[in-house]
């Protein structure tokens, strides 16, 4: 497996996020909405934690996400997924070492 930078890691979840997004549109920014903007519904997002689990190795990143997330899911941008994936990232690996 590459181990990608947290520049490479940023890009490659913004490449995800839209990818998967229900509405296509603008270029995605970090403060572009996935719900308001982007059309994500509930099952979706949960579709995603499970992509971005599988692509960057995170360990339980759905059950995670979906916790942390609760409650502001509405509001969440890609910016946020990008950090949450790099805390995740460095979670797993310094529980791996």
């Amino acid at each position: 497996m590459m181990i990608l930078s947290d520049a490479e890691s940023r890009v490659r979840t913004r490449v995800i996020v839209g990818a998967m997004a229900p509405q296509q549109g603008d270029p995605l920014a970090a403060d572009t909405r996935l719900v308001y903007d982007l059309g994500y519904d509930s099952l979706r997002l949960i579709e995603l934690a499970m992509v971005l689990e599988e692509e960057f190795a995170i360990d339980a990143v759905g059950t995670e996400m979906a916790s942390d997330l609760s409650g502001i899911e509405a509001s969440i941008t890609v910016g946020q997924v990008e950090a949450f994936v790099l805390a995740m990232r460095a979670a797993t690996n310094g529980s791996r070492e």
